[in-house]
Formats: structure tokens, sequence, C-alpha cells
């Protein structure tokens, strides 16, 4: 009787000729939104890689959050 959980994590490739972190994200078995954040990465990026992660560079003007600001519950 455990709960279940679903992560997703979206990148984006960055100067560092590398992915970073863009986005994570957990929903519960029932599919409801526990926990959604934008995550600003440590260098610039230089690709969104859109049709893959969703990310495009007006979703990302105003993330501030860093990966170690990341809380999750």
């Amino acid at each position: 009787k455990s709960p279940l959980f679903g992560l997703d994590c979206e990148m984006c490739r960055t100067k560092a000729a590398m992915n970073e972190l863009t986005r994570v994200s957990i929903v519960d078995e029932n599919y409801r939104s526990i926990y959604e954040a934008l995550v600003k990465p440590d260098n610039e990026i230089t690709n969104y890689l859109t049709q893959w992660s969703g990310i495009t560079k007006e979703m990302m003007e105003n993330v501030t959050k860093t990966l170690k600001e990341v809380n999750i519950p």
C-alpha cells in the first residue's frame, strides 16, 4: 500500500556542451501534480530542445530557481 510517484525531468543543451536540468515534475498515481518547477541551469542555454522538452526561451526568461533551490516535498 505504498504510494506511487512519477518523476519527469526535462533538459536543455548548454554552453558547457552538455544537457542540464530545466524542469522537474512529479505526479502521484492519479496523475495529480505534486511538484513542478522550472530550473535555471548553471550554464547559458544554447538549445532548448523544444521538440522533446517543450521548453522555450520565453518560458525560461524569468526563471531564477537553481538546482540547489529545488525542494521536493
